[in-house]
């Protein structure tokens, strides 16, 4: 899976900051509805996560998104909503907000999501743990960020984090390698 990212211009996203907006679906037609969306003159971003699968004695990298169910549009949410609904898809989204009117995303949140998922993709991260118990991460997008990290599964080679966006924490499994 490549990571999903659209330009108005045909382009790479461009990594701007402001008006971003983000659009809750039904999890799994996010895919399908990002692919409406190359007709239209919207940027859309879904960034994507690697995890780790183990297969038999070995560890397999495969690619989903990094948010379930959600994707990011800059600017012109309800043309956004109003093309996708238009189309010949049949999927739920509702733009989140308050009270009906979509709420723009941070700046910082953005900043945060752009830096993580970097070229659009969360990496693995690799890490040791000390022997207070604690994750220090050495390599990877989870670099400086232990303090987030709530739980570590050694086995599955999983860490679960959690950070601010759209004013609540969220929770996040990412993919990290204990060296």
């Amino acid at each position: 899976m490549e990571a999903f990212t659209f330009h108005r211009s045909g382009g790479f996203l461009q990594k701007e900051l402001s008006n971003w907006y983000v659009v809750h679906t039904c999890t799994g037609d996010e895919t399908k509805i990002y692919k409406t969306a190359h007709g239209g003159a919207e940027t859309v971003y879904m960034p994507l996560k690697e995890v780790l699968h183990k297969r038999g004695d070995t560890f397999i990298k495969k690619r989903g998104p990094l948010f379930p169910g959600y994707l990011f549009v800059q600017e012109h949410i309800a043309n956004f909503v109003d093309n996708v609904r238009q189309g010949d898809l049949d999927v739920w989204l509702k733009p989140l907000g308050q009270q009906g009117k979509p709420l723009p995303v941070k700046k910082e949140e953005m900043e945060f999501i752009f830096k993580l998922a970097e070229n659009g993709v969360v990496g693995v991260s690799k890490g040791y743990m000390a022997e207070d118990g604690k994750v220090q991460i050495v390599e990877g997008p989870m670099k400086g960020m232990e303090a987030d990290i709530l739980f570590v599964d050694k086995r599955r080679k999983k860490a679960k984090v959690q950070f601010e966006l759209f004013n609540r924490r969220i929770d996040v499994t990412l993919a990290l390698e204990i060296l």
